[in-house]
């Protein structure tokens, strides 16, 4: 990708919410546009062989070469794999066939609707993206070692896509994740150094659990099945596997037996003193982010009835700082309009579920959403679901502010390093970058308090953490960062349990009510060993306050009183 002649890159802006914990961690500056999406490198064995089948392309320098690699986007928003007319007929592989007929499957996109061929049962093999020696088959096996099918692949679409600049793209879709962990260092973006470094370990690998993060979005699945025909009757279907949600899977919801799954908190979005919360696709092949119309109207925005050109209203009233922009994809291109969303709050297992506010959950403000429908039908029952929306790469890696026709504006450093889907789980494991968050916030929460001493004193001797939790750049994490931490940026000391910059009588009603017990600093304990005792009372000791030293006579009550209930 040529970035060159694009604006200055400029870091997002993670906002202390204050000393209140009711504010959630506010992330501000996301463009509308992502830089980059997760990509994968494939290749393809017939079943029963170990070598990949192989083909001619063209390469860099215009030479026809023969290759197997292929270069896909790896796409949750995908329910199949789809392979492209191009890369098909370059692989020379064959498509399936039913009583004398080729096998035709219908899907709908972005766009609208789609017709495809589907592939013979064929293994898929994938390799880091990007990668070393995608092309040697002496290296073959040691490099792609993540095995998969056999799998029946989407081929086309037929009659090929208008957009030229899609034509011969490869979308590897939720077949492809099954039973993995799929790491996704998203840093190379946010400088422009490179693309997005795309890694796919076995569930439960030591490689995967090594993968250290800090929030964590709990999905469902809709599996989209019920929304896609087969002919002629009786034909196989393409693999198919159901795509992530933030909040309870769409599908069942119109089906009526969403039990399972409406426990999984949605998306909370807030505009024009509205809020709504809804169901969102988490789509890693999505550039942008896309609200629904019908969910849009429900905060006051719809388009504009007497405007050719895609506009929106708020109350009536034309929105301030729209976009354009044109979403292509299986059914053609659309071009929707944009705008910016006061909030949007991604939840988060680490936050309440029930508290939109929780400060451990993501709070995006100015979040830029294209406002549009996604519509699929039930071709038997002719029932039809619309997404409540599309949660895009835009919100995850770095971001660029696009418009049509020519506009170009910011580009903005991401909020997060690496990204873990683990499809197991239905789980999206985030880092943050650490560039964006607020010193002595080790927890990145958007406050700095007890927590993030008791988790530096956790993380003491521990090395996955350096870039938050090493305070002084010492190259550890040891108490020296915990004494810069309390006594630099909290400017209090040891004792002060309810950091209000005092050791007094409050502290050690916090002390004493949990002495001899387990607990962290709000709780009394001073020295991190998680546990509240006579080591922790000494330290409290030294610093009381001189003015708030209680009589001889009640502080020896006190500490009799801690004494008598220690040695029970």
């Amino acid at each position: 990708m040529n970035r060159s002649g694009l604006p200055t890159l400029t870091s997002l802006t993670l906002c202390l919410a204050g000393v209140s914990a009711v504010q959630a961690l506010e992330i501000d500056g996301v463009q509308n546009a992502a830089l980059d999406q997760p990509q994968i490198n494939a290749a393809i064995r017939l079943p029963g062989t170990t070598q990949p089948v192989t083909g001619l392309a063209e390469d860099l320098f215009g030479n026809i070469v023969e290759t197997f690699n292929i270069q896909a986007f790896y796409d949750t928003g995908a329910s199949g794999v789809l392979m492209s007319t191009q890369t098909a007929d370059a692989l020379g592989l064959t498509r399936a066939r039913f009583e004398g007929q080729d096998v035709i499957f219908e899907d709908v996109g972005v766009g609208g609707a789609d017709a495809f061929n589907v592939s013979e049962p064929l293994m898929i093999d994938l390799a880091p993206f990007p990668s070393v020696a995608i092309d040697d088959p002496a290296t073959y096996d040691t490099v792609y070692t993540q095995r998969f099918g056999p799998v029946r692949m989407q081929v086309g679409p037929l009659g090929g896509i208008s957009n030229p600049l899609l034509q011969g793209l490869d979308v590897f879709g939720m077949p492809l994740f099954v039973d993995k962990s799929v790491h996704m260092d998203v840093s190379p973006t946010h400088d422009l150094s490179g693309n997005i470094n795309t890694r796919v370990y076995n569930y439960g690998s030591r490689e995967a659990a090594a993968i250290r993060t800090q929030r964590t979005v709990q999905m469902s699945y809709g599996d989209f099945a019920r929304f896609t025909r087969v002919l002629p009757d009786g034909a196989q279907a393409p693999t198919l596997q159901g795509n992530p949600f933030i909040g309870p899977d769409p599908v069942a919801v119109l089906n009526g037996d969403a039990e399972t799954t409406q426990d999984v908190p949605g998306i909370t979005v807030r505009h024009n003193g509205l809020s709504q919360t809804g169901s969102w696709l988490f789509d890693t092949g999505a550039a942008a982010s896309i609200f629904s119309e019908a969910r849009a109207a429900e905060l006051g925005i719809t388009y504009d009835p007497d405007s050719e050109a895609p506009v929106l209203l708020v109350d009536g009233v034309e929105a301030p700082n729209q976009f354009q922009l044109s979403i292509g994809g299986i059914g053609g291109t659309t071009q929707l309009a944009g705008l910016y969303l006061d909030e949007l709050i991604v939840p988060t297992i680490e936050g309440d579920g029930a508290n939109p506010d929780d400060p451990k959950h993501l709070k995006f403000l100015n979040a830029p959403v294209l406002v549009g429908d996604i519509t699929v039908l039930d071709p038997v029952t002719q029932e039809s679901l619309t997404l409540d929306g599309v949660f895009g790469m835009n919100f995850l890696a770095a971001s660029i502010f696009i418009t049509e026709p020519f506009g170009i504006g910011d580009l903005r450093a991401g909020a997060f390093n690496d990204l873990v889907f683990d499809h197991p789980t239905g789980q999206l494991r985030m880092r943050f970058n650490p560039d964006v968050a607020t010193f002595g916030d080790v927890n990145v929460d958007g406050l700095i308090d007890a927590e993030d001493i008791d988790l530096l004193f956790e993380l003491e001797g521990n090395t996955d953490y350096l870039d938050f939790a090493d305070l002084n750049n010492s190259g550890a994490v040891d108490n020296a960062d915990v004494t810069l931490l309390v006594t630099d940026v909290l400017n209090t000391t040891a004792g002060d349990a309810n950091l209000d910059g005092q050791v007094d009588l409050l502290d050690l009603s916090s002390l004493a009510a949990s002495f001899d017990g387990i607990g962290g600093w709000s709780d009394g304990d001073f020295n991190g060993d998680q546990w509240v005792n006579l080591l922790d009372l000494s330290l409290l000791a030294t610093h009381f306050e001189t003015s708030s030293i209680p009589e001889p006579a009640s502080l020896f009550m006190v500490m009799a009183g801690l004494l008598r209930s220690c040695r029970r």
